[in-house]
């Protein structure tokens, strides 16, 4: 049976070829049946398993033909942009990359899907970096960092999260080491929390 569920089970166990057909064949049996968000979803899936495995022209078109289908959700289409810019990202397409995510970005926080808007802040702050916009990537990077501090800070329960506080101070002197780091060394920024 072709489902997206069997394809991922391929995918997992490292049967590329097979995880395609059935993510083919699922793609196939969701517009036969009227399912466009479905078959969206599906193509979004076989978009990504191409991205994994470096082969980015077909990973771009998956992507691309996912965000045509009619139906799909605001969460689900900022999903699909974010992968999508990953991949052109990838294929050393940065502008095309920097506006899909931030597009993506935007969609999230209109959502108010937080944790999503911090990994596409997160990405975008990536690209921009790589694309030589230093100052644009600090300034998305710190957006993502106090994005995420406020989330951080909504989860904590004090009874059994007592040694937060000094965690977020590290992680802020951290950052703040690697900041001035970057601006003597005019290098990027990469943290590792």
């Amino acid at each position: 049976i072709a489902s997206p569920s069997t394809a991922m089970l391929a995918e997992v166990n490292d049967d590329v070829p097979l995880a395609v057909d059935l993510f083919r064949t699922a793609a196939r049996l969701a517009r036969q049946g009227g399912d466009e968000p479905g078959r969206a979803t599906v193509l979004s899936n076989l978009g990504n398993l191409f991205r994994k495995v470096r082969r980015l022209d077909e990973a771009e078109a998956a992507l691309r033909e996912a965000l045509g289908c009619p139906g799909v959700e605001p969460r689900m289409r900022a999903i699909m942009e974010d992968n999508l810019a990953q991949v052109l990202a990838a294929d050393g397409r940065l502008a095309e990359a920097i506006t899909l995510n931030q597009r993506a970005a935007e969609h999230f926080g209109a959502e108010q899907l937080w944790d999503d808007r911090y990994k596409a802040l997160r990405n975008l702050s990536g690209f921009l970096a790589e694309d030589g916009k230093e100052e644009e990537s600090g300034r998305v990077f710190a957006e993502a960092h106090a994005l995420m501090q406020r989330l951080a800070a909504a989860a904590i329960d004090a009874t059994h999260y007592e040694a937060y506080p000094e965690r977020v101070k590290q992680i802020e002197a951290e950052t703040e080491r690697k900041l001035r780091e970057h601006e003597q060394e005019d290098a990027p920024v990469w943290l590792e929390i």
